[in-house]
């Protein structure tokens, strides 16, 4: 099985872990002059915990981590053509059910045209909570919205922080011309 992008390789894979119920993340290799050799997609529970003997938390949170070994991997050619090289689908953890598949980190999504709703109702003076709300309501509930309330409070903190960052940059500009 073949690819032409990344892109496309992603979306098929990430479609059959939403199916499947589980959420997915990425690794890369590169080859010595820095091109693109090899992305695998595994499943996030891949790996384990790190634990740093220096640092003690307030409060210990149990690991998500079950050392999965849930994986697809492409080799990618120089020409930018994207093979599957190998597969292993046997999780060792429980999926997550249907009606919260789309809750997982891999299968939210905000759309351009939700960000440019989620903008203008920002600069109408509409909190984050209520912004989400009207997601809700508008799509017939909390399980057709393709992102959480905390995702939508992020793009909020993440638009004002970039509006500082070219006020700071205008301003820096003001004075150096005075």
């Amino acid at each position: 099985m073949t690819f032409t992008s990344e892109e496309d390789a992603y979306r098929f894979y990430n479609a059959y872990a939403g199916k499947i119920g589980f959420s997915m993340k990425c690794h890369t290799k590169h080859r010595a002059d820095g091109t693109l050799s090899s992305k695998y997609f595994v499943c996030s529970n891949e790996g384990h915990k790190n634990i740093n003997p220096k640092y003690q938390p307030k409060k210990e949170r149990a690991s998500t981590r079950t050392r999965s070994n849930a994986r697809v991997q492409f080799y990618v050619s120089r020409e930018g053509i994207w093979t599957r090289q190998k597969v292993i689908l046997p999780h060792n953890h429980s999926f997550v059910s249907p009606n919260k598949a789309h809750m997982l980190r891999s299968q939210r999504r905000m759309t351009k045209a939700d960000e440019h709703i989620i903008s203008k109702m920002r600069q109408a003076g509409v909190r984050p909570t209520e912004i989400y709300d009207f997601f809700q309501r508008w799509s017939g509930g909390g399980e057709n919205v393709q992102f959480l309330k905390m995702d939508c409070s992020n793009y909020c903190c993440s638009a004002t922080w970039s509006i500082y960052e070219n006020l700071e940059k205008i301003l820096v500009g003001y004075s150096a011309d005075n």
